[in-house]
């Protein structure tokens, strides 16, 4: 069995005040584990113990970790059955979720667990922390979730059910081609269909070149971008793809290469950013720590001016020269600048800007020291 423990009241945690929730918010998450009552790959609540500080939720024990952490543990790649099988599990807990009125808002690849270590474990969707079970007239407008995962309507406040649907095909984006934080604003855009040209999600970065073209189908249905065109999950459950591990014995069945691989060097990116910002976040002093912002935004200045300059100049020899190739130039060189909101440092509570209206993400969130020593009792700011 596994316990969390939803606090009530101030909480001073990290050098941080945090304001009490409200009991509505707290006990939220425990109807919502009670309605869903474990079926269909949801967290099964066993019992719920509150006192005059905490409330105590005891859940079944995915020893298997979440999504990432089971992937990396493995010695052989994915083969196609078992990203057939997760995502038939994954699209049966959101279905059951939509049939009892349920959002979770915040699907992604730390809140989809596994039972085991097991390269047949089942998975288990859980948090439902920021989801909701409220029946509302017309469209939900609430906004929660991680920024990569959230669906375009939720960015303009307005959502329904398929919100949870988006966020499914950006996990099983991530399933067979790693986390792709080196190329994190390029995927988003291609995704929310900001870089310009027509979407090819066969473009993403790091997506495998053996997968099926059903897979494909059923990603461009997941990540319809008009969520009033985008299929419930009961209706994606029976595409080709989502059925293949039924059948997949009786047929070719290859391997994902590289598919571990991504995830375990996303592991140890993440060791190494824990470590980098528990640095600058305990030894430099406020002030060292601006200068070093400072520091941070006037080379990224000059890169992005020299990258600039760099490509004015090769589009103005090719216009000399009658290349026909100009807009695909011009293209490739949006991809390639990296906006200034993009690159961030991560400061202390007192130093932190919250300007996170934009659709941009952070590529190098240096921002979020605070998220990363939570995860350690140990370290202090």
């Amino acid at each position: 069995m596994a316990c969390k423990a939803l606090r009530k009241g101030v909480v001073f945690k990290y050098n941080t005040v945090y304001a009490p929730l409200k009991p509505d918010i707290l006990r939220r998450e425990v109807d919502i584990l009670r309605k869903l009552q474990g079926k269909s790959f949801c967290l099964s609540m066993a019992a719920v113990y509150e006192t005059s500080r905490v409330i105590y939720v005891i859940t079944e024990l995915c020893a298997g970790g979440d999504m990432i952490q089971y992937l990396s543990r493995r010695e052989e790649d994915l083969r196609t059955d078992e990203v057939s099988r997760i995502s038939f599990q994954l699209l049966s807990a959101v279905d059951h979720c939509a049939n009892n009125n349920v959002i979770n808002r915040d699907i992604k690849p730390e809140n989809i667990m596994f039972v085991s270590s097991s390269s047949d474990s089942e998975l288990r969707l859980i948090d439902f922390g920021s989801g909701t079970d409220k029946v509302v007239e017309g469209l939900h407008t609430t906004f929660a979730g991680t920024a990569f995962y959230i669906s375009p309507e939720m960015f303009q406040n307005t959502y329904t059910q398929k919100t949870d649907i988006w966020s499914v095909g950006v996990c099983l984006y991530v399933l067979v081609a790693g986390y792709p934080s080196d190329k994190l604003q390029t995927a988003f855009n291609m995704m929310h269909k900001i870089t310009p040209g027509e979407r090819n999600l066969k473009k993403l970065p790091n997506i495998p070149d053996n997968l099926p073209a059903s897979f494909y189908v059923m990603l461009n249905q997941l990540l319809e971008y008009k969520h009033k065109k985008r299929k419930k999950a009961s209706e994606i459950l029976k595409s080709d793809f989502v059925r293949f591990h039924t059948f997949a014995s009786s047929v070719e069945n290859s391997n994902i290469i590289g598919s571990i691989g991504r995830h375990s060097l996303f592991l140890n990116y993440q060791k190494f950013e824990r470590c980098l910002t528990t640095l600058l976040a305990t030894m430099l002093t406020k002030s060292e720590l601006i200068v070093f912002v400072e520091t941070i935004q006037e080379k990224q200045q000059v890169e992005q001016k020299g990258t600039a300059a760099a490509a004015n100049a090769a589009a103005a020899t090719k216009e000399e020269e009658g290349g026909e190739q100009k807009e695909e130039q011009k293209s490739n060189n949006e991809e390639s600048m990296i906006p200034p909101n993009q690159v961030e440092v991560i400061l202390p509570p007192n130093l932190l800007n919250n300007d996170n209206d934009s659709k941009s993400l952070d590529i190098v969130n240096v921002r979020r020291v605070m998220e990363i020593l939570k995860e350690s009792e140990k370290d202090q700011v």
